[in-house]
């Protein structure tokens, strides 16, 4: 994740994250036709070693127009 958002989210100023309709997000946030009950999600910022880390819940998530939001 880009500093940016992973900041904004710490700081609770982004309290939804989006993504797209796809297979790879679908097999994660979908079984049998109905939303995965998960009560957190891990963000981090970037992929080098050492990158910042949180855990943040998760309210709710939804499929509108193609895209999932995750709400936070």
């Amino acid at each position: 994740m880009q500093r940016v958002y992973f900041n904004q989210i710490l700081e609770g100023t982004k309290t939804s994250e989006y993504r797209e309709e796809k297979p790879f997000y679908n097999s994660r946030l979908m079984k049998d036709g109905k939303y995965r009950n998960y009560s957190h999600v891990d963000f981090q910022e970037g992929y080098q070693k050492g990158a910042r880390r949180m855990k943040v819940e998760v309210d709710k998530i939804e499929l509108s127009g193609g895209v999932y939001e995750i709400y936070l």
